[in-house]
């Protein structure tokens, strides 16, 4: 709990064992008979269905097995092993007519908590458990031999790791060195993930206290938390126990305080902070983290935060969990105007924030006075409260925490999906060259063609892949301080091109002092196709700031990767100039529904970002500044692009120029001008086009990007 760096480690006490794994053996529940071991009665079982019969309690030693790694059972909260035994059990009542002690609406009660109580299947968009979890470290090495110098009563394993040589299993799953794939570019820092973007406040946080509030939940994550608490870099963390969790063995040494009748996640929260900064009332910050929060972890993220805390103009409150409705498009620490309502996972406070909060009547009071008695709603009080007493809540973007597993502790039937969950993690951002398709699938499904539009759109769908299996390809873009959205760049790169008889990548980086160069030359050497252009002209740092000053060295940046592609790759057949930071990806149906339709010569996509209120969340038009409609050469407003809806499927709209984070260019058309300013280089291209010919320009409703984090 606190930073023990400078003190010396206190002695622990033995851990009771009903924080460990329990046994078969050991089940307090399981009654067996002396004529066999293999089945037993569930003591469980027959004690909440009321049955007296003891042959229907009767259970295999394969179930007590698993219920043994599942989470401790009890009366009130069953774990998906005993709700599984139960609907059996149930159901075999049902099918012989009934029992005296079981009526009609006990069965009902007891069938509805058994669903309730079961695992729930999930999707691949719900599937957010930690990379760690299932893949082994890429520079863990064979044991070594028990007669190695080195070998000892735990076994050791050699460590390819540059600064590491031998390691344990313990050591290995503890370490922030561990990575899927070697890559042999520097990886980025947490302060180039997550930058300082506005003042700080206040004296270097050097005294930390952290804690961990636990429940029973089906899917347990508090190994995964502990362990990405560890990597980020405090090593002690305190436990808060509401009901019976089983601690990894590898944590039994911490520091627990324990409700053996559970309370509610608000009272455990609100007991575990004011317990915090009793214990440590000197602290610098309190860190208080949910068992479902997972920490970035493959930086020192304690000597990050020691370094920023805090942002804005005094020490205050953070979140370090970000969920989806309050991501940006750029990087940095952001605060918003309306309150907090989303996601308790990781609150950071000041020492005079925390004292202040606990100690306000309307924290106090919420036991009595907030919904299922004052039990639940952590993050709605906290951001209530925040607003109230003028304390923003600073969050980060990316996230330096994701919301992980499946379900809750709190609600019986809730999923983590959706808005409860980070969009942008930071620990997704080092992810090298990653094939899975998760890295570059798009959301299709939340954007349908409607039925009288579905035929037509099929139709050239068809038409549009099969063209592009006979079509060569360049992608080009403009890269510059972009390393937070290369790795799935790239994944979507690669996998768009394959669509393609041959495809070549052309990218002119820019000025980058993020690691965005690296990563792009250790492309480079992965992928014969990929092309990077470096350039360090100017005094310019950000060629993507809309000011007119800046835009004509942005299309001589750009217009360096089309001379590369006239003078090299005239023989192809398309350019898709897209860009590296479009966050959300872009359609693959899309591009395919514009190869599909004749007679263009550039089709420029329908850039979205997604705008949410606390009520609703929907999508609007970006990218308005290379926007400009058919006989209307001069800028639109921001507001009068968002306000322009297009559905899925409709024909393509006559422009006089667009880009929308993607466009797609005959050859031809493309090479037979320059990029120029001061206007947008975009709309100064496809004004030279069009004197030259080439005056089929048009935007594609069905060709979607998406700049948000998605």
């Amino acid at each position: 709990m606190t930073d023990h760096t400078a003190q010396p480690e206190p002695a622990v006490a033995p851990r009771s064992p009903k924080f460990a794994q329990p046994t078969v053996e050991s089940c307090v529940y399981r009654q067996t008979s002396a004529s066999s071991d293999d089945a037993a009665r569930c003591g469980l079982l027959q004690q909440i269905s009321g049955v007296s019969d003891p042959q229907r309690c009767m259970v295999p030693r394969e179930a007590c097995i698993a219920c043994c790694k599942s989470f401790p059972p009890t009366t009130e909260r069953w774990n998906p092993v005993i709700a599984s035994l139960m609907l059996g059990m149930i159901d075999q009542i049902v099918t012989d007519g009934g029992l005296p002690e079981c009526s009609a609406n006990q069965v009902s009660q007891l069938q509805q908590q058994g669903m309730m109580s079961l695992d729930v299947s999930r999707s691949s968009d719900q599937n957010i458990k930690p990379l760690r979890v299932d893949r082994s470290c890429c520079f863990l090495g064979p044991a070594r031999s028990l007669g190695d110098e080195h070998s000892s009563t735990v076994p050791t394993f050699d460590c390819r790791h540059p600064s590491h040589d031998i390691t344990t299993e313990e050591e290995c799953r503890q370490c922030r060195d561990w990575s899927v794939v070697p890559m042999r570019s520097r990886q980025m820092t947490p302060a180039e993930m997550v930058p300082l973007n506005v003042s700080r406040s206040g004296p270097p946080v050097r005294r930390w206290s952290v804690g961990v509030v636990t429940a029973p939940r089906r899917e347990a994550t508090l190994e995964w938390c502990l362990d990405s608490i560890v990597r980020a870099g405090w090593d002690r963390p305190s436990l808060f126990i509401d009901g019976l969790v089983r601690i990894p063995e590898r944590y039994l040494h911490l520091p627990v305080t324990w409700r053996e009748q559970p309370i509610g996640a608000w009272p455990n929260s609100y007991l575990a902070l004011v317990e915090m900064i009793q214990r440590d009332p000197h602290a610098d910050a309190y860190l208080l983290l949910q068992d479902d929060a997972f920490l970035y972890d493959r930086g020192n993220l304690r000597e990050y935060l020691e370094a920023t805390l805090w942002p804005g103009d005094r020490p205050g409150i953070l979140s370090l969990f970000c969920p989806q409705p309050y991501n940006k498009t750029q990087p940095g620490w952001h605060t918003r105007e309306e309150p907090w309502i989303w996601g308790a996972q990781a609150f950071l406070f000041s020492q005079a924030a925390a004292r202040e909060f606990v100690c306000t009547q309307e924290v106090f009071s919420h036991r009595w006075t907030g919904i299922r008695d004052g039990r639940v709603q952590v993050d709605v009080l906290v951001g209530q409260w925040a607003a109230d007493h003028d304390w923003p809540i600073w969050f980060p973007n990316p996230s330096l925490a994701q919301h992980v597993g499946y379900t809750s502790s709190i609600w019986d039937d809730a999923r983590i999906a959706g808005w409860r969950r980070a969009d942008w993690f930071a620990g997704d951002l080092e992810s090298p060259f990653a094939r899975e398709t998760s890295w570059s699938d798009f959301p299709e499904h939340l954007f349908p063609c409607r039925d009288e539009l579905q035929p037509e759109y099929q139709r050239r769908l068809e038409i549009g892949r099969h063209r592009m299996s006979q079509r060569r390809v360049v992608l080009c873009g403009l890269c510059h301080d972009v390393r937070h959205f290369l790795p799935k760049f790239v994944a979507r790169v690669e996998r768009q091109g394959s669509m393609f008889c041959d495809y070549r990548v052309v990218l002119v980086e820019t000025n980058s002092v993020d690691a965005t160069l690296e990563f792009l030359q250790d492309w480079q050497r992965h992928n014969v196709r990929v092309h990077v252009l470096s350039m360090r002209l100017g005094t310019i740092r950000d060629p993507r700031t809309h000011n007119m000053d800046r835009t004509v060295q942005r299309a001589a940046f750009r217009d360096e990767y089309r001379r590369f592609v006239h003078e090299h790759y005239n023989e192809f057949d398309n350019v898709l100039v897209v860009d590296p930071d479009l966050a959300g990806g872009w359609s693959d149906e899309g591009l395919a529904n514009t190869f599909g339709h004749d007679e263009w010569d550039f089709v420029g996509s329908y850039g979205l970002v997604r705008q949410h209120t606390e009520q609703s969340s929907g999508w609007v038009q970006f990218d308005a500044e290379a926007f400009r409609a058919s006989g209307h050469p001069q800028p639109h407003s921001v507001l009068e692009v968002g306000h322009s809806f297009f559905d899925r499927g409709e024909m393509l709209l006559p422009v006089l120029s667009c880009l929308g984070g993607l466009g797609v260019y005959r050859l031809p058309a493309f090479v037979s001008t320059v990029y120029s300013g001061p206007d947008n280089e975009h709309v100064a291209l496809h004004e030279r086009m069009r004197q030259r010919g080439f005056d089929r320009l048009y935007l594609n409703p069905s060709q979607i990007t998406i700049y948000s984090p998605e």
